[in-house]
């Protein structure tokens, strides 16, 4: 027999009729009679369910990949790279990052899932400016700003540049330049620092003076100064430094750096 224009096949095993029909959907109370109470609870939930992934999904900005150029003073912190249980800038700047929405909750904590990269790691307590760190990420006319109103005072972004997808920060570096500052204290002679009461506490080591603390008052003397550039000096150049890596030959040019 048929039933709503479908031809129906005879009684399975399991007690239901398998019909090929020719009608795109059943009249209303076809569908009343074909579900029972539960039934019905559980496709409210599913369709609820499914119009708030609809929602969400709508809500999804495709992330793209940008570099931020940043700045920070290193101070209190342990490093760039994020580190598992010690303070880093990469920790603060990806929470910022997050509260800013440029990271979804899907992503955040997990630097790997915003294919994040870094131009060069710095350590403890070491500053950087001009740094550049590539992350895919949603970017608003005013996402640098809201990340900057959530950073501390001491770490800043400067600009964030669409780059191509594959942009990684660490390989497409160009350069990277350092500056070492050193206290003129640390060249005070060790003969003045021990006749010195009021100087920082001294302990000898092997025949050698080491300072608990440094003199911020004091300065070196022209001719002192003039000594210690003309031995700098000799570092200028490129110069092959294969003895400061780990298993580098002192033919390959990896191991040379340049010094200006």
């Amino acid at each position: 027999r048929s039933v709503l224009g479908a031809r129906c096949s005879a009684p399975s095993r399991l007690g239901l009729t398998l019909c090929r029909s020719r009608v795109t959907s059943f009249p209303p109370v076809c569908r009343i009679r074909m579900a029972d109470q539960s039934d019905a609870g559980s496709g409210q939930k599913r369709q609820a369910e499914e119009a708030d992934g609809e929602v969400k999904r709508a809500k999804r900005v495709p992330k793209k990949m940008h570099a931020l150029v940043i700045g920070y003073v290193g101070t209190k912190y342990a490093g760039l790279q994020k580190n598992p249980g010690v303070l880093t800038i990469e920790e603060v700047l990806e929470k910022a990052i997050y509260d800013a929405g440029g990271i979804s909750d899907d992503n955040f904590g997990n630097l790997h899932k915003v294919q994040w990269t870094r131009a060069g790691r710095t350590d403890k307590g070491v500053h950087a400016i001009g740094q550049c760190v590539a992350l895919r990420i949603n970017i608003e006319p005013d996402t640098v700003k809201r990340i900057n109103e959530l950073l501390p005072d001491d770490i800043r972004v400067f600009g964030a540049y669409r780059t191509v997808n594959s942009f990684n920060a660490k390989t497409r570096a160009t350069g990277r330049r350092y500056e070492y500052l050193c206290p003129s204290s640390a060249f005070r002679p060790v003969t003045e620092i021990t006749a010195d009461p009021s100087a920082a506490k001294v302990t000898a080591a092997g025949g050698k003076y080491t300072c608990d603390a440094l003199d911020l008052n004091y300065r070196m003397s022209p001719a002192d100064l003039a000594d210690v550039n003309e031995i700098l000096n000799l570092y200028k150049g490129t110069h092959n430094f294969h003895n400061f890596t780990a298993g580098k030959h002192p033919g390959q040019e990896s191991a040379k750096r340049y010094i200006w």
